[in-house]
């Protein structure tokens, strides 16, 4: 279950940074920047997700009673979760609002960044009057 969620910073694929709300400690757990003390403090404002994007995440289960399956967004393309350097994430287990004991939860799949459709820079090269 989520505990308190928190403003972090994501790394897109391509290298742009944005602002997102997750849950903080699977923040933590997966490469999410501290977006407040990176950002916040310097007056820095970072743009939020754009409309059709989807981050990057790990599908990771375990085989205790508690916490069954999880969808895990990750915050870097170079992360050991993305990598296959980290199989494993241990993970606060909530039961209802009591925190319990880590879970270990074994990493099974990863599904890429899907991003919707982002301004091109290009002109269709028609001469229309304008300058360019």
């Amino acid at each position: 279950m989520a505990g308190s969620r928190k403003w972090m910073v994501y790394e897109g694929d391509d290298g742009n940074e944005y602002a997102v709300q997750i849950d903080e400690s699977n923040g933590e757990a997966a490469n999410f920047a501290d977006y407040g003390i990176l950002y916040e403090v310097a007056g820095v404002v970072l743009p939020v997700l754009p409309k059709g994007f989807q981050m990057r995440y790990a599908n990771a289960q375990t085989n205790a009673n508690e916490g069954g399956t999880r969808k895990i967004w990750v915050g870097t393309p170079n992360s050991g979760i993305i990598t296959g350097a980290i199989a494993t994430l241990l993970l606060p287990y909530f039961s209802g609002t009591t925190l319990g004991a880590a879970v270990a939860y074994a990493i099974s799949s990863i599904v890429g960044e899907k991003s919707g459709a982002r301004p091109k820079v290009g002109d269709t090269g028609i001469l229309d009057g304008d300058a360019s």
